[in-house]
Order: C-alpha cells, then sequence, then structure tokens
C-alpha cells in the first residue's frame, strides 16, 4: 500500500486510486497526487 496514490478531480469530484507512477488527467485538467494522512481524533 506504499504504493498507492489517490487523485481527486476539483471540477466533477472523481476520485481514481492507483497503483504505480502515473500521469492522470480529468476535465482537461492535469490531477497531482494527494498525500495521505492519518486521521485525528476528532475525524474518527
Amino acid at each position: 500500500m506504499k504504493k498507492t496514490n489517490y487523485f481527486v478531480c476539483p471540477s466533477c469530484t472523481n476520485i481514481v486510486l492507483t497503483t504505480g507512477d502515473v500521469t492522470l488527467s480529468c476535465c482537461s485538467r492535469n490531477l497531482e497526487a494527494l498525500e495521505a494522512k492519518k486521521a485525528t481524533t476528532e475525524e474518527n
């Protein structure tokens, strides 16, 4: 799971999960991978 990348399109909110280095585009926009972080106690 260390190589898992998450992408979210700001236009249509499409969510994409990848397991490698890719270049993605959606709604004519290049997407950047999001950085995963642990949930806080407030978010649980």
